[in-house]
């Protein structure tokens, strides 16, 4: 009777811990311990841009650029991760950025490397 009482709670806890887990590699990012490179407004200053560069023990360098909406009291969220060392940022009107040849209309896309541009958050 004990064994049939153990065996799915040692599946949940499997379940949860591997869910941790896969929360903690690939969606937070609160983990990364960031040096922060420069920032960038934006033509009309609704938005800015600050790029940080993490500072994790991982071999390849990791690139976060954070939005920030300056209309909307001072809204952020993450709309570049990528794999390289360093950002270039340039804006092509008041609502488009380039991030590294990157195309985002400023504020639903975001870069992620895994998954290319995309609408919503990152």
């Amino acid at each position: 009777m004990l064994n049939k009482i153990k065996r799915p709670i040692y599946i949940l806890l499997f379940v949860f811990l591997a869910i941790y887990c896969i929360d903690w590699f690939y969606f937070d990012y609160t983990r990364f311990n960031d040096e922060y490179l420069f920032e960038s407004t934006s033509p009309n200053e609704s938005f800015t841009i600050k790029i940080f560069r993490s500072k994790t023990d991982t071999v390849t360098p990791i690139v976060l650029g954070e939005l920030t909406i300056n209309k909307k009291n001072k809204e952020t969220k993450f709309i570049y991760f990528d794999e390289v060392d360093n950002a270039k940022i340039e804006w092509l009107d008041d609502d488009t950025v380039l991030i590294n040849n990157v195309p985002l209309e400023l504020p639903e896309e975001y870069w992620h490397i895994r998954e290319g541009v995309k609408k919503g958050s990152l």
